[in-house]
């Protein structure tokens, strides 16, 4: 499992989901000690992520994949993100399709255009260009430069990425902690727009029923391979001012719907 520690807020991703963010303010520690981890984030807002949020969790659990024709030929697996938060690639199994079983293959981000048909992502596949989808390395590493370009991957033991990419199912499920390495929940979701991760949804559920706390993706992560952690750069009064987010709310049907692939 990767670790992603959000580290300062990123002013410019901020800006296309929410409201203008005030300059992020270190906060003080009771001893009086000014601690540089903790962020404020003013201005956050959940509106954009209802307005135009696409669930990776809904995404990874119901989108299926369409031929050219129309036909259901498979089911998206996974989502890959650049470090930044930049989406790259999905990885789709493409199983028994013209006497293919399992095959997998990555398909570019930005060739997807998303509509409002039932999670289904109609591709450009058909039996004369098949042939086409070359695998990528022969290490069966896929590379940030490989998400480019659509190709087959090995993903039956478990697909290998290269530097500075991550998979969305690295981050969900990981603990999530905040200040002074207070355990506060677990990765329940994560919220893409305009082509980026804009927010980790947090599920929380201490003494009650879970509740769900969308924050903003810091976009400089550092990676630690092997830990099943992230952590959040606020403290708990920070935190107690943000409102529970609402998933009856996240309007996903019109953005997590029919992909076709230009």
């Amino acid at each position: 499992m990767w670790r992603i520690t959000a580290s300062v807020l990123s002013i410019s991703l901020l800006a296309a989901i929410a409201a203008p963010v005030a300059v992020a303010q270190q906060s003080t520690s009771q001893d009086g000690s000014s601690d540089p981890s903790v962020k404020i984030i003013p201005g956050w807002s959940y509106r954009p992520l209802y307005d135009a949020g696409i669930s990776v969790e809904e995404l990874l659990d119901e989108g299926r994949v369409l031929d050219r024709s129309g036909g259901d030929v498979g089911k998206i697996e996974s989502l890959i993100f650049a470090d930044n938060g930049e989406a790259l690639a999905v990885i789709a199994e493409i199983g028994g399709y013209f006497e293919m079983g399992g095959t997998h293959v990555s398909i570019p981000w930005n060739q997807l255009d998303l509509s409002d048909d039932d999670l289904t992502a109609k591709a450009p596949i058909d039996e004369d260009n098949l042939a086409d989808y070359t695998q990528f390395d022969e290490s069966g590493i896929l590379t940030k430069a490989d998400t480019s370009k659509i190709g087959t991957v090995e993903a039956d033991r478990g697909l290998d990425l290269g530097e500075k990419v991550f998979r969305a199912r690295d981050l969900m499920g990981d603990h999530a902690y905040i200040a002074n390495d207070r355990r506060w929940g677990y990765v329940n979701d994560l919220v893409v727009r305009d082509g980026r991760l804009v927010a980790i949804v947090v599920e929380v559920a201490a003494q009650g029923p879970s509740r769900h706390y969308a924050y903003p993706f810091d976009g400089e992560p550092q990676i630690d391979p092997g830990s099943r952690r992230y952590t959040l750069p606020l403290n708990e009064n920070q935190i107690a001012d943000i409102e529970e987010f609402d998933y009856d709310k996240l309007v996903s049907g019109s953005h997590t719907g029919a992909i076709s692939i230009e």
